[in-house]
């Protein structure tokens, strides 16, 4: 992955093991319930309609994670001095953060993460209490340096600002 940051970028390529873990997650979550009911039934039902299920299941949920892979990319606006963020597999998602809004860049890594060996970058804006900008697994080099160049605006800001004072 280039650090050139110009032109629309998806993440890591192994990021998609990211994704599979992170839609099988929030799948578990989702139908857990329904999950726990179904295993205690199973003595009624055939074993072979429940490794089918489970097969189907995860079949799906790698097919997600793939398109979600695919439809995920981010980029640097120079001329607009925004932060674009392209996501979604049905509704697609445009998250246009401006540089100047930027207050913070934070870079994570999960358990899974770790294994894999991807990082994961957080943006946090000013006046929201969510991150809204979030990319799930990219190199630790190309990290830094997207977080060098959406900061650095701010530090040109506070430069600017130090200027005037003087």
């Amino acid at each position: 992955m280039e650090t050139n940051f110009d032109k629309p970028q998806r993440q890591s390529s192994i990021g998609v093991l990211v994704m599979f873990v992170d839609s099988l997650q929030k799948f578990g979550r989702a139908f857990f319930p329904i999950i726990v009911i179904y295993f205690f039934k199973a003595e009624s039902l055939s074993k072979l309609y429940l490794y089918i299920g489970l097969v189907a299941i995860v079949l799906v949920i790698a097919v997600i994670a793939y398109l979600s892979f695919i439809n995920f990319t981010f980029y640097i606006d120079d001329e607009n001095d925004e932060f674009i963020v392209n996501e979604g597999i049905i509704n697609k998602t445009k998250t246009t953060i401006q540089l100047n809004r930027i207050q913070q860049v934070n870079i994570q890594q999960s358990l899974i993460q770790r294994i894999i060996g991807v990082y994961a970058l957080n943006v946090d804006t000013a006046g929201s209490d969510n991150k809204e900008g979030n990319i799930k697994a990219i190199s630790h080099s190309v990290a830094l340096a997207l977080k060098a160049k959406l900061l650095d605006n701010e530090a040109r800001k506070e430069i600017i600002s130090s200027d005037e004072v003087l």
